[in-house]
């Protein structure tokens, strides 16, 4: 906020000053202000190109976070189905009765994590 509060004042003095207004000063640019067009106009694309280096750094660093969240929960996903196949063997072994429906034997199988960081890698663009 302090900047735009500062681009109006130096934009007002401008005006004031290259209006006449203050007698002392001598006007060194005239109405319409070419000069202070010019300078507003490399200022806004100068500011333009920070703005666009600025998201392009963000969405860089968003999407290598993505990669790690998806890194996580893969390995998470992985332990998961482990503790579910451990927890059949378990049952299995003392002879508790299972009722599994299709989604509980769909969790108990074994993820293949590998194949699927593979076909990702393959679609992606490079980070």
């Amino acid at each position: 906020m302090s900047f735009v509060v500062a681009q109006l004042v130096v934009f007002a003095a401008w005006i004031v000053v290259n209006g006449g207004k203050i007698p002392q000063i001598a006007s060194f640019d005239p109405f319409p202000y070419p000069l202070l067009s010019s300078i507003t106009s490399l200022e806004a694309v100068l500011l333009a190109a920070f703005v666009l280096m600025k998201q392009n750094r963000m969405g860089m660093v968003a999407d290598r976070r993505d990669h790690l969240d998806l890194q996580v929960n893969l390995l998470t996903e992985q332990r998961a189905t482990q503790i579910i196949q451990m927890l059949d063997r378990l049952s299995t072994r003392l002879g508790i009765d299972q009722h599994q429906d299709e989604v509980s034997r769909e969790l108990g199988r074994h993820v293949a994590v590998e194949h699927l960081v593979e076909e990702l890698h393959s679609r992606l663009p490079e980070l």
